[in-house]
């Protein structure tokens, strides 16, 4: 495989709709996966987002989409950490620094094209079934490291569920840390994972 990452426009949203369909129709746990619309998919295409899509020469083989929204509209002011073990995650990965989700009054942003006090959420990543296992999972979570800084953002989430134990350990060795669980979607089982960004 030859692989190339890029930032996608909205004549791929079929395209993506389509590539979730496919793992839908996989026999999967369903309650793993959020079940998207192609609306939502073009939605995420009309605002300040980073949608990347992974080619093997020229064909599409996976994406991630990056949501960069206000953070008042997105979290509490305080967070409650979780003390949840992971049985899936080695012991010296669960969080012992503080995963601050506040920026401080002084704290200032450089980027221009940035929102204040905007978060990065990586809300979506698919890769085609053939294709897993060879890190395009990782690959796309250290390109989005490039977006982070380019807008400014200081911290991350993302929601994944406690049984996607491949997901979970990407995001874990990506330098995201459990920071609560809840239900989201209608009661889908959840944990929240957050890092900070470095500079």
């Amino acid at each position: 495989m030859k692989i190339t990452i890029r930032k996608i426009d909205k004549r791929y949203s079929k395209k993506l709709f389509q590539m979730q369909e496919d793992v839908f129709c996989e026999k999967i746990d369903k309650n793993l996966l959020r079940h998207n619309t192609l609306e939502n998919f073009d939605e995420v295409f009309d605002k300040t987002n980073v949608t990347l899509g992974v080619f093997d020469k020229n064909k599409l083989v996976g994406f991630g989409i990056l949501i960069i929204a206000k953070q008042n509209k997105i979290l509490p002011n305080s967070l409650v950490y979780a003390s949840t073990t992971l049985p899936c995650i080695k012991s010296e990965w669960i969080a012992k620094e503080k995963i601050n989700l506040k920026l401080a009054k002084n704290e200032k942003i450089k980027s221009t094209t940035c929102l204040e006090s905007c978060i990065g959420i990586v809300k979506l990543i698919i890769v085609k079934k053939e294709c897993r296992g060879k890190g395009i999972q990782m690959k796309i979570l250290k390109k989005f490291d490039h977006f982070y800084k380019k807008f400014g953002i200081k911290r991350v989430i993302c929601s994944v569920s406690p049984f996607n134990f491949f997901s979970l350990n990407n995001f874990y060795s990506n330098g995201f840390r459990l920071i609560y669980r809840k239900n989201l979607y209608d009661g889908y089982d959840r944990l929240i994972l957050a890092k900070n960004v470095k500079k």
